[in-house]
């Protein structure tokens, strides 16, 4: 039996081995609204977890991913600390037991630890 499930929310964006950061304004938060509840029709009690690429801060990786993403679903995770920490606490409302972060740099790794742990 599983003992966890972990979603990766960008696989519309990854394909033929490539990162299409283009296609994440197109991935709606509906979209893992539907995937938490497929898990759940078939096992209502499995941990759920996701993969949530993201950078924060205000150097250029963060704020030049952000504004290209826009107020999308995905781009609230890049940005500002506040905004990414806000955005990742958020998606326990969606029925997440574990996320896993992975920041687009280093710096990230710093500022939102300071927040989230």
């Amino acid at each position: 039996m599983v003992d966890r499930v972990e979603l990766k929310l960008i696989s519309a964006a990854t394909r033929n081995g490539a990162l299409d950061m283009r296609t994440f304004p197109t991935i709606p938060r509906s979209h893992l609204d539907d995937l938490v509840a497929k898990v759940r029709a078939v096992n209502p009690t499995v941990a759920i977890g996701a993969f949530i690429l993201c950078a924060a801060g205000t150097d250029k990786t963060a704020t030049s991913t952000a504004s290209m993403l826009g107020h999308s679903f995905l781009g609230s995770f890049f940005g500002e600390p506040a905004k990414v920490v806000d955005s990742r606490r958020s998606l326990a409302d969606a029925g997440l037991d574990r996320v896993q972060v992975s920041p687009l740099d280093e710096a990230s790794f710093a500022l939102l630890a300071a927040e989230l742990f």
